[in-house]
């Protein structure tokens, strides 16, 4: 007879097989113990777990905190100690130590700003207060207003600065000082947050560690020349290149740079910035506020200068003619007499105009600073507009330009009117091109007309007699004589 195979299947709780009684939970008293000690055991090694992992994050940010003391003393940027962290493979020290200063930083720098924001809207009601002091009887009441805006400034010292009695001369030195102050103040708020904004591009993360978006086998963590390091880079010189156009002097110069290298600006970075220059420090401001402006940006700005002073010189003009026509009752154009007030008018109007593109040239100063080309085309752009602008005088006094001029006093053999010519274009052009460049002196090869008359001969006479006075060439002087002789024998 064949033998019964034990029933291998688990029994439910409550079931009975056909040939064995039922006990409650059946075979299932032993399963769920079993299942029961496993999942402790799982439980235990859970906590095990979190407990090695909680040793480690507190080996690690003891460890962090170990390297953090031992690499900061090392530096007197903290940000060089970051990158140090980041070469070390310390990135979590180098994050925390990056988050510590920003937080400090950003706190400074909120603070910063609000005393910024405070002493402009201070600034620009003491220049309403101050627009509105014609004499004494509105000084009086203005000033007491003006100490109680100024003195959270300045100190008790504004009580020195302002006069007691109105002083026309003082009040407009003041307003003068006050805007200048205000548009500094806004530069500094601006440059504030650039420093910010670097400071995070910075912070957030160094691309090039380890794990990171452009990580390299070949590039080292923390390069210097990373991405990162550039944008932090960008935003510093950004920021100086608002604030130091309108330092002052030397000291407040240098003041915003020790400012920036205290804010994170790499030695690297201070090394491209413009040095103040005592003998021109119009070139240095100017330098300094092109430093972030690309080649095309710089082309636009002189082209929309440019149309600007083309423009205005048109107008000025058609003014001055339209207000000569009124004066005479006639035209404008060529024989029209100028009067006295007319032609002060018209040099006033070409001193203005020489003085804005010496002012285009010099970085937007009024200053007698020397000029600064950047290159050579910069400079013939420049003696091309003095040329216009002297043409352009000339033309409302009804006389030809300076090369017909010329042109015409070498036709004539007139070296008198000639040379004459020539120191006019010297000076309109300052030095930088000669009129012998554009129109030679040379003997004229056209037929004169023949002098007939003896008064006509008596010019002629005297006409060659000043150009041998003038000239020095052997040959000119042997037919400027020849010239004479001819002209006294009598016929």
């Amino acid at each position: 007879m064949p033998t019964r195979l034990p029933n291998s299947r688990i029994a439910l709780a409550g079931s009975v097989d056909d040939d064995e009684p039922s006990s409650g939970l059946g075979a299932l008293g032993p399963a769920f113990g079993t299942l029961g000690a496993m999942m402790r055991i799982k439980e235990q090694q859970d906590v095990m777990r979190q407990r090695q992992q909680q040793r480690a994050a507190q080996q690690r940010e003891y460890e962090d905190d170990q390297a953090i003391r031992s690499t900061l003393p090392r530096y007197d940027r903290p940000d060089d100690a970051i990158d140090d962290l980041y070469k070390q493979g310390r990135a979590t020290a180098a994050a925390k130590l990056g988050k510590s200063i920003y937080d400090e930083r950003k706190a400074k720098a909120a603070a910063y700003d609000a005393q910024l924001v405070s002493g402009g809207k201070r600034l620009t009601q003491a220049g309403q207060i101050a627009q509105g002091v014609v004499d004494d009887a509105t000084y009086r009441p203005a000033r007491a207003a003006l100490v109680d805006l100024l003195k959270p400034l300045y100190g008790e010292g504004i009580n020195d600065v302002l006069p007691t009695t109105y002083d026309a001369k003082q009040m407009k030195a003041l307003i003068a000082a006050g805007t200048a102050r205000a548009q500094q103040i806004t530069a500094e708020h601006n440059a504030a947050q650039e420093l910010m904004a670097g400071f995070e591009k910075g912070a957030a993360a160094n691309p090039y560690q380890a794990g990171g978006a452009l990580a390299r086998p070949d590039v080292e963590a923390g390069a210097k020349w990373s991405k990162a390091a550039l944008d932090v880079q960008a935003s510093h010189k950004k920021g100086l290149s608002l604030v130091l156009p309108l330092a002052r002097d030397k000291a407040q110069w240098d003041g915003y740079l020790d400012t920036f290298r205290s804010q994170g600006a790499s030695e690297d970075t201070l090394k491209q910035i413009p040095v103040w220059d005592d003998k021109n420090p119009d070139a240095s401001r100017k330098a300094a506020a092109e430093m972030n402006v690309t080649p095309k940006e710089k082309a636009d700005i002189a082209h929309q200068k440019e149309v600007e002073v083309q423009a205005r010189r048109r107008n000025d003009i058609a003014a001055s003619r339209a207000a000569q026509a009124g004066r005479t009752g006639g035209t404008t154009g060529r024989g029209t007499a100028i009067t006295a007030t007319g032609a002060k008018e018209t040099r006033e109007r070409r001193n203005k105009e020489n003085a804005d593109v010496d002012e285009l040239y010099r970085g937007g100063t009024s200053s007698t600073s020397a000029l600064t080309f950047e290159n050579p085309e910069d400079k013939a752009e420049y003696v091309a507009r003095r040329l216009q602008i002297q043409n352009d005088y000339r033309d409302a006094f009804d006389k030809p330009s300076m090369d017909e001029a010329a042109q015409q006093a070498v036709d004539d053999g007139d070296r008198e009117a000639y040379d004459e010519i020539a120191k006019e274009y010297t000076r309109a052009s300052r030095g930088y091109k000669t009129l012998d460049s554009v129109v030679p002196w040379k003997a004229s090869t056209k037929p004169k007309k023949e002098p007939t008359t003896p008064a006509e001969r008596r010019a002629a006479i005297d006409t060659a007699r000043k150009g041998l006075s003038t000239t020095t060439d052997y040959e000119e002087q042997k037919r400027l004589r020849a010239e004479i002789q001819r002209l006294m024998t009598p016929r």
